[in-house]
C-alpha cells in the first residue's frame, strides 16, 4: 500500500478549494453567503453518522472510482500501536467476511483491475484512505465494489495467520523507507511539530511494535476507529445516479452505530514564539534542502469571503514562486530549484512555506538568499505587473479546467470529496469555480496581497529547515549562523523588486511556409499523415478525450550516436543548456513573461539514435506553441548565463549522488549491464566538465537543422482543417537540406555469463537487488503481446510468493521491453527491495517460480487475470490523448504499420497458456544475467 509523503506535497501547487463538478445556477457572491455545493453531487448522512458522496462522471466511460474515506490514522495510536494504523490498512486487504484471505486482490484482477494502479490505500497522520476502481458495464461489479468497501468499514477478519504473515510486508515496506530522509525526518519533526503528537506518530510505526504486538492490540485499533461517524463513501463515475445511491444507502446503512464510542480527540500544535530552526545532515544525504515554514491557524471553506481569500493566497503563491523561478536563472543561482505555496497543515494548522534545492558551494548564501526574498516580499510587497501575470496565469488554469468540465477523470472528483469530508474543503463545482474567479480575480488589489505578505510571514510561530549531507568540506551553518542570518536579513537595507515587463511578440514575422504536397487517411486509427514541401511529415489524430489539450511530438533518428565520443556529452545536455537560455532574443525570464497567460510547453531533447521534442498546448494556445517550435529549429539561444545556470543546477544535483546508496547501485548497475561502455558511464560532476560550452550551439544545429527528416505528430482537440494553414507556416517554413539521416550503431553489449556484483553502501539493515537479461527479440506483434501476458503473469506470481507467502518484500517488478533498433532485442528486469539476509533466498524464490512458469505454464485464473488485464487497460488507453502520442510516435519509429494499434484486443483474445510458457523460456537466460545487489557496509 502507498504511505502518503507530506513532504514532497507540501510544494505541490494545487488551486486552493477548487473542485471539478458543476453548476448552472449563479452563485451569490455576497462575503458573507455559504459556498454552494455542486448540484451534481450528492451528499448525505446516513442514520449511523456515515458520509456519502456520489457524483455521475464518464471519464473514463464504464469506470467508478470508490473510495472508503477513514478519519483515523496513525496520530490516533496509543504508544502500544505505533504503526498498527498502518497495519490494520494492510489487514483490510487479507481477509474480510466476505473475501477470506487475498480474495479481494484475487477477484479484482480477474475483472482486469490492476493490484496499486486500481487497487491500493494510503495511511496518514489524521486519515486512512481506501481505493479501488471497478468497471460499470456489468452490475456485478459494481455490487462487489460497495461490497468490499463495506467489508473493509466494519468486516475485517483479523485472522491471527495473515496478521503475522502480514507483519513481515510491513517491516519490508518500513525497511524500503529507512535511510537519510528518514533519520533527518526523525530529527527535525520534534522541533517543527512542536513536540505534539505529530512528532511521535510517523504513520510508517516502530518496527518493534509491528513486528511483536498482540493481536488484540492491533484489533483494538480497528474497533476503536474503524466506525460509521468517522467514516465517508465516496463513488464518482459512470452509472445512474439515482440507482447508485439507493444503493449505497442500502450498502451502508445497516452498519452498526458504536456503543460508548471512544472519543475522537483533536490533535493540535501548539504555537511558539520566535523562530526555531531545525537542522539535520546524513552521510547519505544527496540534497541541500532549505525551507522556511510560517504555520497559521486552518483554512477555513464556509463563506464566500473565505474562498475569496483562497483565491488571494494562490496568487500570492504563484507570484512568490515566480520570484524564486527567476533567480534560478542567474549565472551563479543561490538555489537551483524553489517555489512557494501556502496549503492546509497537520494538527488545525496552515502553513505558507517557501522551499530551495541548493549547491553546496555556498549553503549559507543560499539560506540568505531565500530569507532575504521572503523579507522582500514581507517589507515591500509585489509590483503590479507580477500580480497582473500572476491573475492571467491563475484565470488562464481555471479557464482550461472550466472547458474540461465534462472531460475531468473520475480520480480528480473524488479526492474533491475526500478533502471535504477530512478538512470541509469546498465542492461547489467548477463552474461555481469559474464564476468566482471571474468575479473576484480581476477587482482583487495590490494593496490586498501587500497586506496579505505581512499577515502570512510573520515573527512568531515559523521554523527555518535545513538538510544537508555530512561529507568533509561542506560548510554547513550552523542553527546559530542561521538564527544570526535572519537577523541580519530583518536588519539589512533591502532593495524592492524591480520589474520590466516583457511587451514584445515572440515571432514579429511569420515564415514563408511551404504546403502539403501528400495526404493519406487511416480509417482504422483515425488518423492523417501529411508530407509537407520541405521533406518533414506530419500525423495528426483529433480527439474528443480532452476539450483544452493537444499533445505534440516530433523525432528524427540520429541523436548522439552520430557525434564523436569527445561530444557525446555535450550533445546529449545541449538542448537543456538551449532550453535553459531561452528563445531567439528573450532569455528565459523574459520569455517565461511573453508567455503570461498561456498553457505552451515546447522542449528539445537528444538520446542516443534520435533528437526529439515534445509538448502540449490548447486549442487557442496551438499557434504559439508551433511559433516557439518554430524559433527551437531556427532562433535558438544560448548565453553566459544560461549555460552557467543550468551547469550550476545539473551539478547541485549530481554532485552529492555518490553519498546515496540507491544512487551508487543505480550508477554501477548502468555501467555493468552496459559492458562499461564509454558512452554508459554515470553522470558525474567531473562528466559534466566534458560540456563544452563552445560547441553546444553547433551540435545542436547539427542535430536539429534538418527539419525534413522530422515526423511530427499531434493529437487533441482539433480539426485538420484548422490546423493545416498553421502547420504549412510554421512547420512547412522549416528549413530542411534535403539529406535522410540515420542512427549508428553504438555497439552496447551485454556480458557474457552469470554476472554478480554486491555494492556496498548504507547504513541501513537493507537491501535492493536488480537482476538484468538481455537476449534477441524476433520483432512482430505477437511476441510483443506474448511478452506482455507473460510479465503480467509473472508479477502476479511473485508476489503471491515473495510477498503474500514468505513476507519477504514490499514489492516486486518484472519488466520486458523489446526494441526493434538498433537491433532487435530485450531488456528483462527483477526489482526489489529486502532485507541483506533473505536476499539470496528470495532470488532462488524469483527464479524458482521463473522455472515452473517455465515447466508447468501459467494457471488458468492468472491467464484469465493477465489477459482481461490487459484488455481493461487497453480500454482506457485509447480513450487518452497520452497514449495515442506515444503509441504514434513509437509504431513510427519502429516501421510498424500504426493500423496494428486497433488490432491489440483480437490479438490479445489469441494468447494462449502454451504462448505464455514459451515466452518465459525463450526470454530468461538463466546461464547470462546481471545481478546487482546493495547491501550495507557493515
Amino acid at each position: 500500500m502507498k504511505k502518503i509523503c507530506l513532504l514532497s506535497l507540501l510544494f505541490v501547487f494545487t488551486f486552493a478549494g477548487m473542485s471539478f463538478g458543476q453548476s448552472s445556477a449563479t452563485p451569490d457572491f455576497s462575503f458573507n453567503a455559504k459556498l454552494p455545493i455542486d448540484p451534481n453531487m450528492r451528499t448525505g448522512t446516513l442514520p449511523n453518522g456515515m458520509r456519502y458522496y456520489i457524483r455521475k462522471n464518464a471519464k473514463p466511460e464504464h469506470r467508478a472510482e470508490m473510495r472508503l474515506v477513514e478519519h483515523a490514522g496513525s496520530v490516533l495510536e496509543n504508544d502500544s500501536q505505533q504503526g498498527l494504523a498502518h497495519l490494520t490498512e494492510h489487514m483490510c486487504f487479507n481477509g474480510t467476511k466476505n473475501f477470506t484471505k487475498s480474495a479481494i486482490v484475487d477477484y479484482l484482477e480477474s475483472i482486469g483491475m490492476r493490484f496499486g494502479a486500481d487497487l491500493n490505500a494510503y495511511t496518514s497522520y489524521d486519515e486512512t484512505v481506501y481505493m479501488l476502481q471497478v468497471p460499470t458495464d456489468t452490475a456485478k461489479f459494481v455490487k462487489n465494489g460497495l461490497q468490499i468497501l463495506e467489508d473493509w468499514a466494519h468486516n475485517v477478519s483479523f485472522d491471527p495467520i495473515e496478521i503475522d504473515k502480514e507483519r513481515g510486508v510491513v517491516i519490508e515496506e518500513w525497511r524500503l523507507g529507512r535511510g537519510a530522509f528518514e533519520r533527518m525526518q526523525r530529527k527535525i519533526d520534534p522541533i517543527i511539530y512542536n513536540n505534539s503528537k505529530y512528532a511521535e506518530r510517523n504513520p510508517i510505526g516502530l518496527k518493534d511494535v509491528v513486528q511483536y504486538c498482540k493481536h488484540d492490540t492491533l484489533t483494538k485499533f480497528y474497533h476503536d476507529w474503524y466506525r460509521p461517524d468517522l467514516q465517508a463513501i465516496v463513488v464518482v463515475g459512470d452509472f445512474d445516479m439515482d440507482q447508485m445511491e439507493k444503493m449505497v444507502i442500502a450498502q451502508f446503512s445497516n452498519i452498526p452505530e458504536p456503543k460508548n464510542p471512544r472519543p475522537h480527540p483533536l490533535i493540535t500544535i501548539n504555537p511558539h514564539k520566535g523562530t526555531v530552526v531545525a537542522e539535520a545532515t546524513d552521510k547519505e544525504d544527496p540534497y541541500i534542502i532549505i525551507q522556511a515554514q510560517y504555520r497559521h491557524p486552518k483554512l477555513e471553506y464556509a463563506t464566500v469571503k473565505d474562498y475569496r481569500d483562497h483565491i488571494k493566497q494562490n496568487l500570492f503563491s504563484l507570484m512568490v514562486s515566480a520570484r524564486l523561478e527567476e533567480k534560478t536563472h542567474s549565472a551563479t543561482p543561490p538555489f537551483t530549484y524553489a517555489a512557494a505555496n501556502i496549503s492546509q497543515g497537520l494538527g488545525q494548522t496552515s502553513e505558507y512555506s517557501v522551499f530551495a534545492v541548493a549547491p553546496d558551494n555556498d549553503i549559507a548564501g543560499s539560506v540568505k538568499a531565500l530569507l532575504s526574498e521572503n523579507e522582500n516580499v514581507r517589507r515591500n510587497g509585489f509590483t503590479a505587473p507580477e500580480l497582473d501575470r500572476a491573475k492571467k496565469n491563475l484565470l488562464e488554469q481555471i479557464e482550461s479546467a472550466y472547458k474540461e468540465k465534462d472531460k475531468t477523470d473520475s480520480k480528480a472528483l473524488t479526492a474533491e470529496c475526500v478533502r471535504n469530508f477530512l478538512d470541509n474543503e469546498d465542492i461547489m463545482g467548477i463552474s461555481n469555480d469559474y464564476a468566482f474567479h471571474e468575479k473576484f480575480i480581476p477587482e482583487i488589489s495590490l494593496d490586498e496581497l501587500n497586506v496579505m505578505a505581512k499577515e502570512w510571514i510573520t515573527d512568531d510561530n515559523n521554523a527555518i529547515v535545513l538538510e544537508a549531507p555530512d561529507k568533509p568540506g561542506l560548510k554547513v551553518p550552523t542553527e546559530t549562523e542561521i538564527k544570526d542570518i535572519l537577523s541580519s536579513v530583518k536588519q539589512e537595507n533591502i532593495v524592492a523588486y524591480h520589474d520590466e515587463s516583457a511587451g514584445q511578440v515572440l515571432l514579429a514575422n511569420k515564415p514563408s511556409g511551404g504546403k502539403v504536397v501528400k495526404e493519406k487517411t487511416n480509417k482504422e486509427t483515425g488518423t492523417t499523415e501529411w508530407t509537407l514541401s520541405n521533406g518533414a511529415k506530419v500525423v495528426l489524430k483529433p480527439t474528443d478525450f480532452k476539450d483544452d489539450q493537444i499533445l505534440f511530438g516530433a523525432f528524427s533518428p540520429g541523436g548522439s550516436s552520430l557525434v564523436a565520443d569527445k561530444d557525446f556529452v555535450t550533445c546529449e545536455n545541449a538542448p537543456d543548456i538551449i532550453d535553459y537560455s531561452g528563445i531567439a532574443s528573450f532569455d528565459a525570464n523574459t520569455l517565461t513573461k511573453m508567455l503570461t497567460g498561456k498553457k505552451v510547453d515546447v522542449t528539445p531533447s537528444i538520446n542516443d539514435y534520435y533528437e526529439r521534442f515534445s509538448g502540449s498546448t490548447t486549442p487557442k494556445d496551438v499557434e504559439t506553441m508551433l511559433q516557439l517550435l518554430y524559433l527551437y529549429f531556427t532562433n535558438p539561444r544560448q548565453d553566459k548565463d544560461g549555460f552557467a545556470s543550468y551547469m550550476a543546477r545539473e551539478n547541485s544535483f549530481i554532485q552529492n549522488m555518490s553519498l546515496s546508496p540507491e544512487g551508487v547501485l543505480r550508477d554501477s548497475n548502468q555501467m555493468v549491464v552496459n559492458n562499461h561502455h564509454f558512452r554508459k558511464r554515470p553522470l558525474t560532476s567531473d562528466l559534466l566538465k566534458e560540456v563544452d560550452e563552445n560547441s553546444v550551439m553547433n551540435l545542436y544545429k547539427e542535430r536539429f537543422g534538418n527539419a525534413g527528416n522530422f515526423t511530427f505528430f499531434f493529437v487533441g482537440n482539433f480539426k485538420p482543417e484548422d490546423l493545416k494553414p498553421m502547420i504549412e507556416t510554421y512547420v512547412g517554413g522549416l528549413p530542411a537540406t534535403g539529406k535522410k539521416e540515420d542512427w549508428k550503431d553504438q555497439n552496447y553489449t551485454f556480458p557474457k555469463g552469470i554476472v554478480k556484483q554486491y555494492v556496498k553502501k548504507g547504513t541501513e539493515p537493507k537491501s535492493y537487488v536488480a537482476i538484468t537479461m538481455k537476449g534477441k527479440f524476433d520483432w512482430n506483434m505477437k511476441n510483443k503481446l506474448d511478452a506482455e501476458a507473460m510479465i503480467k503473469v509473472l508479477n502476479i506470481m511473485l508476489r503471491e510468493v515473495m510477498r503474500e507467502d514468505k513476507s519477504g518484500v514490499y514489492g516486486v517488478g518484472v519488466n520486458l521491453v523489446p526494441n526493434r533498433y538498433p537491433k532487435e532485442g530485450y531488456t528483462l528486469s527483477i526489482q526489489f527491495g529486502c532485507a541483506p539476509e533473505n536476499v539470496d533466498m528470495l532470488v532462488q524464490t524469483a527464479f524458482d517460480q521463473v522455472a515452473k512458469l517455465e515447466k508447468e505454464g501459467p494457471t488458468a485464473q492468472n491467464m484469465e487475470k493477465a489477459i482481461e488485464t490487459m484488455h481493461r487497460t487497453r480500454e482506457t488507453n485509447l480513450k487518452d490523448n497520452n497514449f495515442w502520442v506515444n503509441a504514434l510516435q513509437s509504431y513510427t519509429m519502429n516501421d510498424d504499420d500504426i493500423s496494428d494499434i486497433m488490432k491489440y484486443d483480437e490479438m490479445a483474445n489469441k494468447i494462449t497458456a502454451e504462448d505464455v510458457q514459451k515466452a518465459a523460456k525463450k526470454y530468461f537466460n538463466m546461464d547470462n544475467y546481471v545481478e546487482m545487489v546493495l547491501v550495507p557496509e557493515k
